[in-house]
């Protein structure tokens, strides 16, 4: 509006408007030509720029299903410690129910490497005594762990090394759990997929 008013002005002075006195042709095109191009100069004049909205250009890292948990207190609010966590689908046997399907839930945190099994991905197994451990690398040696717990299986020290090293490697990796309950064996067998980025993830989660 600010540039019509003085052509306006401008054609008011000069009797082209409000005038007893009819514009000829091409006065008259001339006004409707300065009249268009001073709406077209008002109108760009007010446009606002968008936003350019850019999508992300890396792939968020695979961490082959491994998530960041928070410890909590005895008032059951996160704490500023972690872990991570990865659960796995497998198989268990015992003498009596044969092979029967089982979740297995791993965490790393920085005192140990702990496995959690699942009947059916329900029932807890707890672990009373000594339990074995084999893990063929991919490489396809086996190496050997042993340890004594009553709740799961926790390895801790070097043998928490030696599993997360092998874990950390590119591949499949092969696990089999001797698991002692209320006297009674059982087999549990599942693999694990390997994640070179493991290690990445723990300095993210600050879990050493």
């Amino acid at each position: 509006m600010l540039i019509i008013m003085p052509i306006l002005a401008f054609l008011r002075n000069n009797h082209y408007i409000c005038s007893q006195e009819p514009m000829n042709n091409d006065m008259r095109k001339l006004f409707y030509c300065i009249i268009s191009a001073a709406m077209i100069m008002t109108g760009c004049k007010n446009t606002k720029t968008q936003p350019t909205v850019q999508e992300p250009v890396e792939t968020p890292p695979d961490y082959a299903g491994w998530v960041i948990g928070s410890f909590v207190d005895q008032f059951g609010e996160k704490t500023d410690k972690h872990f991570l966590r990865n659960t796995y689908q497998g198989k268990i046997s015992t003498s009596t129910l044969g092979d029967i399907d089982m979740v297995v839930k791993c965490n790393i945190d920085s005192s140990a490497f702990q496995m959690e099994f699942y009947e059916y991905g329900k029932y807890f197994v707890k672990n009373f005594g000594y339990s074995w451990l084999n893990i063929k690398d991919v490489d396809g040696k086996v190496h050997e762990f042993r340890q004594y717990s009553n709740d799961g299986m926790r390895f801790v020290k070097k043998d928490r090394d030696s599993i997360l090293t092998m874990i950390s490697q590119e591949g499949t990796i092969k696990l089999s759990a001797r698991i002692e309950e209320n006297g009674t064996g059982r087999l549990a067998k599942f693999s694990i997929k390997g994640t070179p980025r493991l290690r990445e993830l723990m300095n993210e989660a600050k879990v050493k």
